[in-house]
């Protein structure tokens, strides 16, 4: 055993002397690298004109609507939501998961006046595709 650690202990040592003279050299050269210089060149503007609506990003992949059903007609559900004036018509496909408290159900055992929280996508028509649609009732 004693043979083993004597053959061994010095290449653990040449190990740690290298490691320590790389850390060594890098945080040197780190040290004596001269420091960033801004650029100072003025960065491109694009002049908008005045009625030019504002920019807005690219549409979010996922939506939520959160309220009480006002209305129903064939594949749609009506939800009125606190931060909107119009109910948010959403549109339920043959693939949207329906619950009632967890459980499966069909679009026909909803009701108006239920609490419905619904997660789906922006339709083309300003509309909500809904992907599931989770009704909660006392």
């Amino acid at each position: 055993m004693a043979r083993v650690l004597r053959r061994g202990l010095p290449i653990v040592v040449v190990v740690l002397v290298g490691m320590l003279v790389v850390v060594g050299a890098g945080i040197a050269g780190a040290a004596s690298a001269p420091p960033p210089v801004a650029s100072r060149e003025p960065v491109p503007t694009v002049e908008l004109p005045a009625d030019a609506p504002p920019a807005i990003g690219p549409a979010a992949t996922r939506r939520a609507a959160v309220g009480v059903i006002v209305g129903m007609r064939a594949r749609f559900i009506g939800v009125k939501v606190k931060s909107q004036e119009q109910p948010v018509l959403v549109v339920i496909r043959p693939a949207t998961n329906v619950r009632i408290n967890g459980k499966p159900a069909k679009l026909e055992d909803l009701h108006p006046g239920d609490y419905a929280v619904v997660i789906g996508r922006p339709g083309p028509r300003g509309n909500l595709v809904a992907r599931g649609v989770n009704i909660l009732r006392k």
